[in-house]
């Protein structure tokens, strides 16, 4: 074994630190940091519209592969019946749950295997729980699988009915027990993700290593200054991923009405991309800004006094949210949204567990620049403590020579 690992990523999405949203940006700034101490290559999953941008993940990476994505890419009416047909033939017929059928077409396979002769990789990172389907491809290769939202659902039919979606999650949890013991460690993002893990996994829990690894936010180099901000409320995110829309409903409709009572000059500011009907259907009223992305999140942390960021479904940590307090933002969550930010201070991150208590803390941050600046100092002084992506990486190398050298690494 040389010195410097031959490293092979695989990945749902192009991973890029600056990227908009932010399980690219935690996976593109570890990246940066891996390439600088280890050969690292690629291979994605690319949507159309990002082919060819796979050369923007980093110096450090020595080779990307991009695979066309076609799903959600052809909006005509043949083409959503042709999607619905191949995710109706995994889903129906293979059993697989919809996030694993969605991010399982068999050009990714086939690319796989295409790499793992060329890059002859010491070990494959798999990064979020949609990859786990490819470990029976990587039998006797050491193999180490992030799930960044703990083992918990993230996606299922919001438009089916009770039974299929029960059927779902059951299906879900098959896969989990089926797919995840074949890795050789299993990542997840905080402890609470870990414990949720060993629930899912029941009795195969006892087969398996779990590590924490921690998201990596690329700290801006200066913070930006809550009290020079207009009254306004920020929330972040891509729309394809049923959270965010969740989240964005719920400030539209029962948050933002209850926040203007008090501050009536109080606006909501909605950024991410494919932002749906659903998403927009309520936010014509007053109050409420929508762009459609950014390429860059200082001036939209800039235009904020207060970030919301609550979750309802999934797992793992809210990237958003540690974006804001490293941009010297302070953040409103509820218990859900706030895994991960253990030990972060309470005068920086409130939460709370309603409607109510949450315009109530919103309100009284936009009425009080001070206390927004304050608040903003204290998350950033905290996220300036927090493990750096050299300090991951080289935790993440550490890993992976350590299943190198067990007898016999799965």
């Amino acid at each position: 074994m040389s010195d410097r690992l031959r490293i092979l990523v695989v990945s749902p999405f192009l991973p890029h630190p600056t990227a908009h949203h932010g399980g690219a940006v935690v996976l593109g700034s570890l990246l940066e940091a891996l390439g600088e101490r280890a050969e690292v290559s690629v291979l994605s999953l690319v949507r159309p519209q990002d082919l060819g941008k796979g050369s923007g993940i980093g110096a450090g990476v020595r080779r990307v592969v991009e695979v066309p994505f076609r799903l959600q890419a052809d909006r005509s009416l043949p083409g959503r019946l042709l999607e619905r047909a191949r995710l109706a033939k995994r889903w129906g017929l293979e059993g697989l749950p919809l996030l694993a059928a969605k991010f399982s077409p068999g050009s990714l396979a086939r690319a796989l295997r295409r790499e793992i002769e060329a890059a002859r990789p010491d070990a494959v990172l798999l990064e979020y729980a949609q990859t786990a389907h490819l470990l029976p491809l990587l039998r006797g290769l050491p193999t180490v699988l992030t799930d960044y939202e703990g083992g918990e659902i993230s996606a299922t039919f919001e438009k089916g009915t009770e039974r299929i979606r029960r059927a779902d999650a059951e299906r879900w949890r098959l896969h989990i027990q089926r797919t995840f013991p074949l890795a050789s460690v299993l990542q997840v993002l905080c402890e609470e993700d870990a414990l949720s893990l060993r629930g899912a996994l029941g009795e195969e829990a006892s087969r398996v290593r779990i590590e924490v690894r921690p998201p990596t936010i690329p700290l801006p180099r200066d913070a930006v200054d809550p009290a020079a901000a207009p009254p306004a409320i920020g929330f972040l995110g891509n729309f394809l991923h049923s959270p965010n829309r969740e989240a964005a409903r719920f400030l539209v409709q029962d948050v933002l009405p209850r926040v203007r009572e008090r501050v009536p000059a109080a606006r909501l500011v909605l950024v991410g991309e494919a932002m749906s009907p659903s998403v927009r259907l309520d936010t014509s009223s007053d109050g409420i800004v929508m762009h459609e992305s950014t390429d860059d999140l200082v001036p939209f942390f800039a235009r904020i006094r207060v970030f919301a960021s609550p979750a309802f479904s999934g797992g793992g940590v809210r990237t958003k949210g540690l974006a804001a307090l490293s941009h010297g933002v302070p953040l409103v969550t509820n218990p859900r949204g706030a895994r991960g930010l253990s030990g972060a201070p309470p005068e920086a991150v409130a939460v709370v567990d309603s409607a109510q208590a949450a315009a109530g803390a919103l309100a009284e941050t936009l009425l009080d620049p001070a206390r927004a600046a304050r608040a903003g100092k204290a998350g950033r002084s905290w996220m300036e403590r927090r493990p750096t992506p050299a300090e991951v990486a080289e935790r993440q190398i550490e890993i992976v020579r350590e299943i190198l050298r067990s007898p016999s690494p799965r």
